[in-house]
């Protein structure tokens, strides 16, 4: 089995899904809209939360005296799902709580969150006359693979992801840690891949690789007003997501580890 678009997994590492977009910043939309409509998700995400702002510092909204506007979570009562609005970012994610929820796969967590889009498009265009533009659509696919998970120890973390030559270093080194980035392009989009290990917390000694995937699907045609082909672009980064983690990770251990059968 190659890398693949669509792989099927019964025990996928996943612990994380999160599917989202960025739109230009509109004059009328501000903080206090953004509590306005959680009236209007409250029922299904009754807690929130004030967070720093996330994506890059240049697409961070800014007050009037230049410090950057929070980002609010609406979470779910048990905490796994959370929606996180900013003035120019709109996204959805899922967290595993614990080794026996079950991963919710794509189609069923883009079903959601265009649940919640259509209704703060309706808000936002209830709001004003011109409609949030719509830049980038984005999927972001979380794994924390623990130690004896497709692999035993960082020297050789190989047999897990093949282009990691570790065999190849001269001299008596032995690997203390891996920090990782790739960028991954291609006509329908680009990749940003961070692999890194860290401590199993709770599990003093025990190391997790920490695998973040981020797809970003090229040319959104979509507004507030019309979705366009926003659906179709989301399932094309979610695609993109696939096949780079089934490109860097090995078809041995996708099989043996994760239960992949296609």
């Amino acid at each position: 089995m190659g890398p693949s678009r669509n792989p099927t997994f019964t025990r996928p590492p996943i612990t994380e899904i999160g599917v989202g977009i960025t739109f230009q910043r509109p004059n009328f939309l501000k903080t206090a809209h953004l509590g306005r409509f959680w009236e209007w998700v409250a029922k299904d995400l009754p807690i929130a939360e004030d967070h720093t702002p996330s994506g890059l510092p240049s697409d961070w909204a800014t007050s009037v005296e230049g410090m950057p506007l929070p980002r609010l979570w609406l979470c779910q009562a048990d905490g796994a799902a959370i929606l996180q609005l900013q003035l120019t970012r709109f996204d959805f994610n899922w967290r595993r709580q614990s080794q026996d929820t079950p991963y919710p796969y794509f189609a069923e967590h883009a079903k959601r969150f265009m649940h919640y889009w259509t209704n703060f498009a309706a808000f936002a265009n209830g709001e004003s006359h011109d409609p949030l533009v719509i830049r980038s659509a984005e999927v972001v696919k979380v794994s924390q693979i623990r130690e004896g998970d497709g692999w035993n120890t960082l020297g050789d973390i190989e047999s897990m992801f093949p282009s990691f030559k570790f065999s190849v270093f001269s001299g008596d080194w032995q690997i203390g840690g891996i920090v990782c980035g790739l960028e991954m392009v291609s006509p329908e989009g680009k990749v940003r891949a961070e692999i890194r290990s860290a401590a199993l917390p709770l599990e003093a000694g025990r190391k997790i690789m920490h695998v973040e995937i981020k797809a970003e699907a090229a040319a959104v045609n979509a507004t507030s007003a019309d979705f366009g082909d926003l659906e179709e672009r989301l399932k094309v980064a979610n695609e993109l997501a696939n096949l780079a983690f089934t490109s860097l990770t090995s078809s041995t251990v996708q099989k043996d580890a994760w239960g992949r059968s296609r």
